[in-house]
Parts: structure tokens; sequence; C-alpha cells
């Protein structure tokens, strides 16, 4: 048992499907019923996190629906592949679909409700990002943290 609610039925098959669809759940056992937790590596591309690529493979946000997305050392992301969350987020929806081929599966839009967890331990790390920008307020931290 953790802070996030028991799954619903419904929450329970939707996450099912996409983790089958996935290849990480196998449809010989029973429906999920613990809440996904992903932490995908800083290094990780675009594709690998909103999901397309050769095979229109969901990615780790889209596996992490129902759950938890869990990204430490948050400012090691490259900015780009930050930036493609934000659409995701705000629409609570992803499309995965390739030019030349496109998946049955995919020509839909696939819910997105996750919870988003940023670590960053770099404290200096953080005061740059902090600082930077006119519209951003000087934070003073102890480099003993």
């Amino acid at each position: 048992a953790g802070i996030l609610p028991p799954m619903t039925d419904a929450e329970s098959m939707e996450t099912t499907r996409i983790h089958s669809i996935a290849g990480t759940y196998h449809v010989t056992h029973a429906l999920m019923r613990e809440r996904p937790f992903r932490a995908p590596h800083n290094n990780i591309s675009m594709n690998a996190l909103i999901g397309g690529g050769h095979d229109a493979m969901p990615g780790e946000i889209t596996l992490a629906h129902n759950g938890v997305l869990f990204l430490d050392e948050l400012f090691e992301f490259s900015k780009h592949t930050l930036e493609a969350l934000r659409q995701p987020l705000e629409d609570k929806i992803v499309t995965v679909s390739r030019v030349n081929r496109i998946l049955c599966l995919w020509r839909r839009q696939i819910p997105v409700h996750v919870v988003i967890i940023r670590g960053a331990g770099a404290v200096a790390r953080l005061r740059k990002y902090l600082i930077t920008g006119s519209r951003c307020r000087v934070l003073l931290w102890s480099e003993s943290i």
C-alpha cells in the first residue's frame, strides 16, 4: 500500500492493456493491480520517453499511466526531451503513430494520467537554473545540502 489509492477495475484494465501491447506484461497473468512506477535514465531519448520510434511503441510516460513517472536528476535530461513532455501532460493524451506504418490501436489517442516526481541532487546546478531568467527570483541554497 502506497500513498496513491488502489486502482479501480477500469484503471487496471486500461493499464494492463497498455503494458500488454508494449510487451512488458504477459496476458496470461491477471489484471495489473499495482500502480506502475517508471524511472527512466536521464539520457533517455524523446521517442523512448514519449513513444514512437521505428516500431511505434508506447513510451515511459504512457507506461506510467495511472502511476508514477520519477525523473531523477531532472536537470540532466535534455531540454528537448523535457519540452516534449509538456503537450502530453497538458492534454493528458499521447498519440503514437508512424508515417509509413500506423498500428490500429495507436490511431486513437492514449490517455496519460501520471504523477510526476522530480529529483535534483546537485544543489549548485539547481541554483544555476533558478537564478537564470529575468522573472526568476534568486534563491540562496546552502552548499552543505
